[in-house]
């Protein structure tokens, strides 16, 4: 799987949980990602700009209602 696959499939996945705790009415929600560039590209104001659509609807949820943005880098783990 090509490195730009890998990304918009790690950003999918950070939309659908943000529309799960939505719905569920939570605000302030701490989201892990233990992709560098996602999390840059989601705090850089230019992500609502960006042509992939997923960036633009997670970045409009990250600031419907001026919610805290709790969104930080984890290294990933490594299996034993």
């Amino acid at each position: 799987m090509s490195k730009d696959n890998i990304f918009k499939v790690e950003a999918r996945d950070v939309l659908e949980s943000l529309h799960v705790v939505w719905k569920k009415r939570l605000r302030q929600v701490k989201v892990e990602c233990d992709n560098t560039l996602l999390v840059e590209s989601l705090l850089a104001s230019e992500s609502v700009n960006n042509r992939m659509v997923e960036l633009r609807l997670i970045h409009g949820i990250l600031n419907r209602e001026k919610p805290d943005k709790g969104l930080d880098y984890v290294e990933k783990k490594e299996s034993i």
